[in-house]
């Protein structure tokens, strides 16, 4: 799909908590935790994804790659399989069918929400490794 969604964290204050620990921890712990705000994400556009006669499009809503640094992190996030094309198709529309918008409005709103439970999220898992 043509549509994406990008969602960035400040980079200082990651840096700030992961620093007390080693290298190795830090890409372990930046990893789960953002696989597991990734993972909310996906649920939030599976839930705004529009229902077809298979309910094929909720289901193909998946976390697809988490990579991570010591002080960088990416999630890519969107559909696997063919329902990707048919929620593309629907996204834009076709010769025969008009376009009817869904992903602006199942990912709008929520973006603040994200980066906060990511950061919280990320304070509890280095207060944890750090006990």
């Amino acid at each position: 799909m043509a549509t994406g969604l990008s969602i960035q964290v400040d980079s200082r204050e990651v840096e700030r908590v992961l620093s007390g620990l080693p290298p190795k921890i830090q890409r372990a712990v930046l990893r789960k935790q953002l696989r597991a705000s990734a993972n909310k994400v996906a649920r939030r556009l599976k839930a705004g994804t529009p229902v077809g006669a298979t309910r094929r499009g909720q289901k193909a809503a998946k976390v697809k790659t988490v990579r991570s640094t010591n002080t960088e992190a990416f999630a890519k996030i969107g559909y696997r399989g063919r329902p990707a094309a048919y929620l593309g198709m629907r996204q834009r529309g076709t010769r025969r069918q008009p376009a009817r918008p869904f992903f602006e409005q199942a990912v709008s709103g929520w973006e603040d929400e994200v980066k906060r439970d990511f950061s919280e999220s990320l304070k509890r898992a280095v207060e944890s490794r750090s006990v």
